[in-house]
């Protein structure tokens, strides 16, 4: 129990930032519409899903018993939609290069936090 109560801060925390950063990705989504620069999405489509993300990232932060159970799992989703993402949207063969290591990266995040979420159910 003690452990897990030391895990909840730190999924929280990481909960709260990624509301944050997509809160930001939309504000940004939102001030780009105005210039001439074409990104190779559709930036509605961008602006939803950073809506989206950041409403249930900011759900989960305070969401206070329910954290830990969420997190793992909306964090599994989150690295999902990116690399599918990536994947879709690419267009320089640098970018394609880009989608195994972010694969690799997700997957290697999320062990601790699924380690976590096991230990406690």
């Amino acid at each position: 129990v003690m452990r897990a109560l030391r895990v909840l801060p730190a999924l929280r925390m990481i909960a709260t930032l990624l509301a944050v950063v997509n809160a930001l990705s939309l504000l940004s989504i939102i001030m780009q519409t105005r210039s001439d620069v074409t990104p190779s999405y559709p930036p509605i489509v961008r602006a939803i899903t950073a809506g989206v993300w950041a409403i249930a990232w900011g759900w989960a932060a305070l969401r206070r018993p329910l954290t830990l159970k969420m997190v793992a799992p909306l964090l599994t989703a989150y690295g999902m939609w990116s690399v599918l993402w990536l994947l879709i949207f690419a267009r320089s063969d640098y970018d394609r290069g880009r989608v195994a290591f972010q694969a690799a990266f997700t997957v290697l995040l999320l062990i601790p936090v699924w380690a976590a979420y096991w230990r406690r159910h």
